[in-house]
């Protein structure tokens, strides 16, 4: 029986990563036999590999605290998405990002979500996949080769990502009559035929959601801007209190140099009226 190689944790090259994701993808060979091979460990190996097929470029690591959500602003960006999925309108990650960095930028607005943070939040839900568009709607959008193939580059338009266990609705199709009176369904042209934009129907309970949301910034908006006002009250209030201690000691060094002179005046022989006259 041959060795059994090593699990090298944390002991491998980006490159040689690379190498292991493309012989099970490209391939197809199996996992747990590339993951015995390389020395990479087999959920490292996977997971990567899952990130492939759904598009997702490897994260860049960088130094400091990464950036993030709160749970529960996340779990509303979920229902965001959700809601656009259920009204026929799935979002990208263009849109995803934007309207991430809408919501930081509430609480803290220097912070900036990005690639990064994309990737992780793609990772945390895995009901979340990417939707290509069909044949006929690939144009020639960039392409980034990689040793991980072929995957969107950023510059790329965003393909929607979707929910699973959720249908969303299908594209509409124009029916014709020829002369036999047979029926003959057409596929939908988009580029002849024009038709006015539909109302979007969003559920209730999104609705709802998404007013709770905006309420709950606005009040955290409110609470701020309260807040500062209420500071700079008492900021103010402090610097009165200084001033007027700072005129009640200059008055009291007044009343002691007056003292003082008048002391001075006195054993210099001078008249009570004369010493008055001099310090009015």
């Amino acid at each position: 029986m041959g060795s059994k190689v090593r699990l090298r944790r944390g002991q491998y090259t980006e490159a040689e990563l690379v190498q292991a994701v493309s012989r099970v993808a490209d391939d197809k060979e199996r996992g747990i036999n590339v993951s015995q091979t390389s020395g990479i460990p087999y959920r490292t190996l996977m997971q990567r590999v899952r990130e492939r097929k759904r598009g997702i470029l490897p994260e860049k690591k960088r130094r400091g605290s990464k950036p993030s959500l709160t749970l529960k602003y996340e779990h509303d960006l979920l229902a965001w998405m959700l809601g656009m999925q259920t009204a026929g309108n799935p979002v990208g990650r263009k849109e995803i990002i934007e309207r991430a960095n809408d919501l930081i930028k509430q609480l803290k607005p220097d912070a900036t979500l990005g690639e990064g943070w994309y990737r992780r939040f793609i990772n945390r839900h895995p009901s979340l996949e990417v939707q290509p568009p069909p044949v006929a709607e690939q144009p020639t959008q960039p392409i980034l080769k990689t040793g991980l193939g072929e995957v969107p580059s950023s510059s790329a338009p965003s393909m929607p990502i979707v929910i699973r266990g959720y249908k969303k609705r299908t594209s509409k199709a124009t029916v014709v009559a020829d002369e036999s009176s047979s029926m003959q369904l057409l596929p939908f042209d988009h580029t002849s035929v024009r038709f006015p934009p539909q109302p979007v129907d969003i559920p209730d309970a999104f609705r709802r959601q998404d007013l709770q949301h905006r309420w709950d910034m606005e009040r955290e908006r409110l609470l701020i801007d309260k807040q500062t006002h209420e500071r700079a009250q008492r900021e103010a209030l402090l610097n009165e209190r200084i001033l007027l201690a700072k005129a009640t000691e200059a008055e009291l060094q007044l009343k002691v140099a007056k003292a003082k002179a008048k002391h001075e005046l006195e054993q210099a022989g001078l008249s009570p009226a004369e010493i008055d006259e001099m310090l009015q």
